[in-house]
């Protein structure tokens, strides 16, 4: 018996083969991955109705799924289970329970989250706000519970938006819409976050979209790989599986993702897990409990290109107690501003994905604290995970290292040192009772009258900087030391690097 299309807030719910819109091909015509094994999951994730939609949540330790289950708040709402995805594939972690807050007697589903977790984009249709049959929303993780919901009205139309996938540096969200002057009867639609709001979004184009239905878009970590389900193109039927990469802007022809991650049934929802060669996809081929399942992919054949994450657990430098911080990545070759989050409220953890053939500074900010920041300059492509601490002295008895830079044995700041001054001279402003010295410091290298001297001319550098900027000349103080009071060794590249510094002691004069 065939199924009509029904649209559902965050897919079509049921199709058949014949829904698919273009040429049915036979699995001889795909390739097949023979070492490739598609794994129904077990628990409490798959129910006789649909589940779909898989993706890790806040910090790690939460994975969020979709499903029109019984029991919930609406017809289809968000779940979630107190467990990391790796956790799903070994049926350990429990049950799946809805999420307050976000849950309406609507449909909910599809969430996306910022790096830092404490930002949730979702669908959601019904409600008196909406502009269309379903729009996208945001919602903020406050002390453990998800608040401040609005609609993001800058992205949604008259029409059906749904399917939201952020990047991991939560600036560049991908979705889809039937929104008129579009390819097909859905396109994937790409909007960037500029500050605090959301371009107008642009369709992704004819390489992408077909003059069928694309559906479900995932964005990998590395930022170029998308995955996404389409019924317009060649494919075994129902909605297929496609890859593309963005190569130098452009994206590439989709590749079919073949046997046996697709099937003659209906594909969707493929995810790839963070750093593993895990992905995930939902698909109501036979062997389901009823309707869409989600299913494992091991190994993924088209895993992402590698990234460097940098996690550890902001902390008062003297309490050693966990702190809610502002995190920046900043891109030093372009004092462009990536990324900005928070540490988690109750732990201090944070998790940043950079990306490779680039210089980054992760600087953490909190009220009543000298920032922090340190540098990471991502060379190979690959999955490396860095454990980096962030400890933040206290205004009134602070000291931290300034992040500049000057070319050997000069004393001029080059422009990747700017983010850095810049914060400083924010800092000073908004606290006008503040004093600082910047003291300057070398490694062992070359005589000890010339580096101190040189240590001297750096620190007067930074001072000059400061007040050209709008810091009277009376708040700050320049001092060298040339290369007295190391930090680590002399004996070594590393440890002379780490010698090689600008420190900002701050004073409150009150």
């Amino acid at each position: 018996m065939k199924s009509r299309l029904l649209l559902s807030l965050c897919l079509i719910l049921t199709a058949c083969a014949s829904s698919h819109q273009g040429p049915i091909l036979r699995e001889d015509q795909v390739k097949n991955h023979p070492e490739v094994r598609v794994r129904h999951l077990e628990g409490d994730l798959n129910t006789t109705e649909d589940d779909f939609a898989l993706i890790q949540g806040p910090e790690g330790s939460y994975t969020y799924l979709t499903s029109n289950r019984s029991g919930g708040a609406g017809r289809q709402d968000l779940y979630y289970a107190r467990a990391p995805l790796t956790a799903i594939l070994t049926n350990q972690y429990g049950n799946f329970t809805s999420v307050d807050g976000i849950n309406t007697s609507e449909n909910e589903g599809c969430a996306t989250f910022t790096p830092d977790g404490h930002t949730m984009i979702f669908s959601a249709g019904g409600r008196s706000d909406g502009l269309g049959s379903s729009d996208l929303y945001q919602a903020e993780l406050i002390n453990g519970k998800w608040q401040n919901v609005r609609n993001l009205t800058a992205l949604n139309t008259t029409s059906w938006e749904s399917q939201p996938s952020l990047s991991s540096d939560g600036r560049t969200l991908y979705f889809v819409s039937d929104r008129p002057g579009g390819y097909g009867g859905q396109d994937i639609y790409v909007s960037t976050r500029v500050g605090d709001n959301w371009t107008t979004p642009q369709n992704l184009g004819p390489i992408i979209n077909s003059a069928g239905m694309e559906a479900s878009p995932f964005i990998a970590a590395d930022g170029r790989t998308l995955y996404f389900s389409s019924n317009g193109r060649p494919g075994l039927g129902g909605y297929d599986v496609y890859v593309s990469h963005n190569v130098g802007g452009v994206w590439s022809t989709p590749e079919d993702a073949g046997t046996p991650i697709n099937s003659t049934g209906d594909d969707l929802f493929y995810t790839a897990e963070l750093g593993t060669q895990h992905a995930f996809v939902a698909s109501n081929r036979s062997g389901t409990l009823g309707g869409l399942d989600v299913f494992s992919v091991e190994p993924n054949p088209f895993a992402p290109g590698g990234v460097t994450i940098v996690k550890g657990v902001v902390r008062d430098a003297f309490t050693k107690q966990p702190l809610a911080a502002d995190i920046t990545i900043t891109d030093l070759k372009t004092n462009e501003e990536v990324a900005r989050f928070r540490s988690a409220d109750s732990t201090g953890d944070y998790l940043v994905v950079l990306q490779p053939g680039q210089t980054y500074s992760i600087t953490g900010q909190a009220e009543g604290y000298l920032f922090y920041s340190d540098v990471y300059q991502v060379v190979n492509e690959r999955n490396v995970t860095i454990q980096h601490d962030i400890d933040l002295n206290p205004t009134l008895t602070g000291k931290t290292r300034l992040l500049v830079f000057f070319d050997f044995n000069s004393s001029q700041l080059k422009r990747e040192s700017f983010p850095e001054l810049d914060r400083a001279v924010s800092l000073m402003k908004k606290n006008p009772e503040m004093t600082v010295t910047v003291a300057g410091y070398t490694d062992s290298i070359g005589t000890p009258a010339f580096n101190q001297k040189l240590s001297e001319a750096r620190a007067h550098s930074v001072q000059e900087y400061l007040i050209s900027h709008g810091i009277q000349a009376g708040r700050v103080q320049a001092v060298g030391y040339g290369e007295n009071n190391p930090v680590a060794t002399n004996s070594t590249d590393e440890g002379r690097a780490l010698n090689r510094r600008v420190e900002f002691q701050a004073r409150m004069n009150k």
